[in-house]
């Protein structure tokens, strides 16, 4: 492939950045990151494998906040809190070049030493045109908010707080405070890209380390008094689901719901070291977004679904369309299934109920035994156990201080604010490899309970 593509007979090649950088090609026109880089002098060098012949080329990076999660983990050096910083300060730089509005190229020259003013006129910051609007008294809501909390709090506290949230994270006495609920107008998303803006305009600033911290800024006083003006770039807010479902093979059905349902597909066959297909083809998994089953009886008109695997996969299925159903207010439509015949089921499955497997795992729990240990005594997935016991965490009937640690439910509850409960994929995405998809299913069902007690 390397050589394919030093001869010109193919035109893209896909590697690590190890190998992009032993490239040694004039005529490459593109450099695409996939993921955010760790400091600006790596972004510099990798860019600068394009246009080596003088030519005009493009550099596309493709950047999420949610990237500095993880990175952030991979910054720390163990044993040098020195160093560990100095790596999180060039990560921060990093993530401050892909969501500043000033010219990108000015940015650059700027941080290696060159001072210029010229803007370049050829990046996408200065080729492009933004609306801005006046977000002076949300800035002063914010500003007031961390001076009666004497900044000792993070973004998503701040957030909660401006809102009005009840959820038992919000201490006592910070619900009599002036500021508790002036922002409820707004809804999180909207805060948290205004928060984005304020820090890039230096209206606030953020502490360095796994949880940083708001703090003021020289023009923090001006615009608390009113004196300074902010304004910032119009957010378009994206709706929480595409209301629009998707067509496939004729069939209309809800994308994200597809996308979840792959997610635990993927997660079952990992656990049993099989290819996804063998668990359910995708179009299978079609047909559970396109109709909705809300019970194992309708499971059986979808394809794929015999006996054997409405007992083995069914409930995981299920709790996964009902959630989504329950969030998007959606009703099921089995009925506007064709051609699949309900079929008899057998006397042993007529009589155990939804509730029964929940049940018996439940039990099996409060005889000290483990999620592992349940389901191989079940002859089930760890998968399948998580959801039941999610279930009565849910319900209030298990605490979900046995199954997550307060560290881990901190994350996992930072980022379920910004993303929500609807989807595991994206929540999963911005949290890494050490917390897995059952911890996440956890503090969704607790989450669930304190609402329901709300």
């Amino acid at each position: 492939n390397q050589d394919l593509f030093l001869r010109d007979d193919i035109n893209i090649i896909v590697a690590t950045i190890a190998f992009g950088m032993g490239i040694d090609k004039s005529n490459v026109r593109f450099v695409v990151h996939m993921t955010l880089p760790k400091n600006i002098e790596g972004y510099y060098q990798e860019t600068g494998r394009a246009g080596r012949d003088g030519l005009a080329s493009t550099a596309l990076l493709f950047y999420s906040a949610g990237d500095l999660i993880k990175l952030r983990s991979f910054a720390e050096i163990d044993g040098n809190e020195e160093q560990s910083k100095v790596m999180l300060e060039k990560l921060q730089i990093m993530a401050d070049f892909c969501e500043t509005y000033t010219c990108r190229r000015k940015y650059l020259l700027n941080y290696f030493g060159e001072q210029t003013k010229e803007q370049c006129g050829n990046c996408d910051v200065c080729t492009s045109t933004y609306e801005t609007i006046d977000a002076t008294k949300p800035a002063q809501m914010i500003l007031s908010a961390m001076a009666r909390l004497d900044r000792q709090f993070g973004a998503n506290y701040l957030i909660q707080l401006l809102r009005g949230s009840k959820s038992e994270k919000i201490w006592e006495e910070h619900t009599w405070l002036k500021t508790y609920g002036v922002g409820k107008a707004y809804s999180k998303a909207e805060w948290s890209y205004m928060i984005r803006e304020f820090l890039q305009l230096k209206v606030i600033q953020k502490s360095q380390g796994n949880y940083p911290v708001l703090g003021f800024t020289e023009k923090s006083r001006d615009v608390l008094k009113g004196l300074a003006k902010v304004e910032i770039r119009k957010l378009e807010i994206q709706e929480e689901r595409t209301k629009t479902v998707e067509k496939a093979s004729d069939i209309a059905f809800e994308k994200d719901l597809f996308e979840l349902l792959k997610t635990t597909r993927k997660q079952l066959a990992d656990e049993q070291g099989v290819p996804a297909f063998v668990i359910f083809s995708d179009a299978t998994l079609l047909e559970l977004a396109a109709y909705l089953p809300q019970d194992e009886n309708e499971l059986f008109q979808i394809s794929g679904f015999g006996e054997s695997k409405v007992q083995k996969y069914g409930m995981t299925f299920l709790e996964e369309i009902t959630a989504y159903c329950k969030i998007n207010r959606l009703e099921g439509r089995i009925d506007e299934k064709k051609g699949k015949p309900k079929p008899k089921r057998k006397a042993k499955s007529k009589s155990r109920s939804t509730g029964q497997t929940h049940s018996e795992s439940f039990e099996l729990f409060k005889q000290g035994m483990g999620i592992e240990e349940i389901a191989k005594a079940r002859k089930l997935s760890s998968n399948t156990i998580e959801t039941h016991l999610a279930h009565f965490i849910a319900l209030g009937e298990i605490g979900i201080n046995d199954f997550v640690e307060m560290k881990k439910r901190r994350e996992i509850e930072d980022v379920i604010s910004r993303k929500g409960m609807g989807m595991l994929a994206p929540i999963k995405n911005e949290l890494g490899d050490e917390i897995s998809y059952g911890d996440i299913k956890m503090v969704i069902a607790h989450l669930e309970n304190l609402q329901s007690l709300n």
